[in-house]
């Protein structure tokens, strides 16, 4: 009677861990894998690359500089402004921005407009590291560049980005959730909050079609949009 007594509560306590496995083990395995995305991605080339070539820009004055990841870089093509910087690099998360922010401190520039996020959130970034990294960027950059005016533009939303594990639904509520922290974070700092979401998605909370190329990244007509929205801040 006694062994079968202790059996039972060896079963129960299988059973039991069993549980736990299921519960924990899939959040273990996407910390995991967003671990080695960004590891492989910060030891790639082209980051090294372009954040060297950052670095050692001569100095523009009264300098308008953009600052963020691919939606950033591939603005290139669309700004002839010579005042203009784009310090953008392709895949870029909020960390890299802290990673690199000494190259914006360097140049001082009038104008900082800061867009990311977007790959933290398609590769699980927990949104409140998302805000704590935004938060780190925002207080260097008044710390160390007392005249930049600075411009938080909001992180825009997907299309058709559909797997197993996510949606762009529900991408696009975390999305939305980043946006009103941000929107609160610079009420709180005083500082500009460029809401761009609402002229890229349609009815269904969605990267309007005509406006992407791929679900995420932006056509000719959604750079066109984009700069629209923000000439009136200069």
């Amino acid at each position: 009677m006694k062994r079968k007594a202790i059996r039972t509560k060896l079963i129960l306590l299988a059973i039991l861990l069993g549980l736990l496995c299921i519960a924990f083990l899939p959040n273990y395995l996407t910390q995991s894998k967003t671990k080695k995305v960004m590891s492989e991605y910060y030891a790639s080339a082209r980051w090294s690359k372009l954040k060297s070539e950052y670095e050692n820009l001569p100095i523009q004055e009264n300098s308008t500089l953009y600052y963020g990841n691919s939606m950033t870089e591939n603005f290139k093509p669309y700004q002839t402004d010579s005042s203009v910087l784009n310090f953008g690099i392709s895949g870029d998360f909020s960390i890299g921005l802290i990673h690199r922010i000494h190259s914006v401190i360097r140049q001082q520039p009038a104008r900082l407009f800061i867009m990311i996020g977007i790959n933290d959130i398609i590769e699980n970034v927990p949104i409140d590291q998302v805000y704590s990294n935004y938060e780190t960027i925002l207080t260097s950059i008044i710390g160390n560049c007392p005249k930049t005016e600075l411009f938080i533009q909001s992180t825009l939303p997907t299309r058709d980005l559909n797997s197993t594990f996510t949606s762009s639904y529900s991408i696009n509520k975390k999305v939305m959730l980043l946006n009103q922290k941000l929107k609160t974070l610079c009420k709180e700092m005083n500082l500009t909050f460029v809401d761009l979401y609402p002229y890229f998605s349609d009815e269904d909370n969605l990267l309007k079609r005509q406006l992407t190329t791929d679900g995420i990244h932006l056509t000719e007509e959604g750079y066109t949009l984009w700069s629209k929205q923000i000439n009136k801040f200069y």
